[in-house]
């Protein structure tokens, strides 16, 4: 067991999605095969495929996971070539990526810069949204229930020798066309 202290506002566990209120120290169970990882509500975690290297692309999907709560919140997206100093020139992709609650929207700004991203598809992953579709524009979509695990089947090499099935939390999912205008979600 260790203690863990919580600031204000609602956590999300990143492995299971189990809430805890802020605020406050609490006592959690520990153990080996996982770490204690909160993530605040509001948050947006974008995720891309695995890349080993510079010269490697990501396949064509960005993944955005929001963690549904009171608070607004938003954060500046970017993206370069990774290898030059071109982003100097005007060379980059960025934009900002908006959550708000009062409004129930997720919105990506208009994308600034002269890069193109690799993006076609943007995966929208609704953390504890209780949403079952999401309109964009005048378009209806339909939002996917599933279960998301933040590990893969590669934990299982674990070297305790012991067999690990990763935790997963339920999650709310679409897969909408990248564009570089501004894109509104109303949820």
């Amino acid at each position: 067991f260790g203690k863990v202290y919580f600031p204000a506002g609602k956590w999300y566990d990143l492995f299971n999605g189990d809430v805890q209120q802020g605020g406050q120290e609490k006592i959690v169970q520990l153990n080996i095969n996982k770490l204690p990882v909160y993530v605040k509500a509001g948050s947006i975690i974008p995720v891309q495929s695995l890349v080993q290297t510079t010269s490697q692309l990501p396949t064509d999907t960005l993944t955005l996971h929001v963690y549904e709560g009171d608070t607004a919140n938003s954060f500046v997206y970017y993206e370069d070539d990774g290898k030059s100093y071109d982003y100097e020139k005007g060379n980059f992709y960025k934009r900002v990526i908006k959550f708000d609650p009062t409004e129930k929207t997720i919105s990506l700004n208009k994308a600034a810069g002269s890069y193109k991203t690799h993006f076609k598809f943007i995966k929208l992953i609704l953390h504890s949204f209780q949403s079952a579709a999401i309109t964009r524009g005048n378009q209806k979509i339909s939002l996917t229930s599933g279960r998301y695990g933040w590990l893969s089947a590669a934990a299982n090499t674990d070297p305790t020798g012991g067999a690990y099935t990763p935790e997963t939390c339920p999650v709310k999912q679409a897969v909408l066309k990248n564009e570089d205008g501004v894109i509104n979600i109303k949820y």
